[in-house]
């Protein structure tokens, strides 16, 4: 997991992309027990999305080591069975 890479959701066909790629994964036959990502703490809409597709943040906003002064927000979620 990166978490200095920013995710931003733009527009419709990005979103159905998102979708597309997390029902993807949920097929998978693989022993995940949680998917993690970080997404930037001003990056709104991105925290939005994934909040619809399950995830939940987790701890506290922590500073980048990539980005002087920019701050992320850690997020997991459980693959669906």
């Amino acid at each position: 997991m990166n978490p200095d890479v920013a995710v931003e959701i733009i527009d419709v066909n990005q979103w159905q992309r998102l979708r597309a790629l997390f029902n993807f994964i949920d097929l998978q036959d693989r022993p995940w027990k949680v998917q993690g990502l970080g997404v930037w703490t001003d990056n709104y809409s991105a925290i939005a999305a994934y909040e619809t597709l399950g995830f939940v943040t987790m701890g506290e906003n922590k500073l980048s080591t990539r980005v002087l002064g920019k701050y992320f927000q850690r997020m997991i979620r459980s693959p669906k069975p």
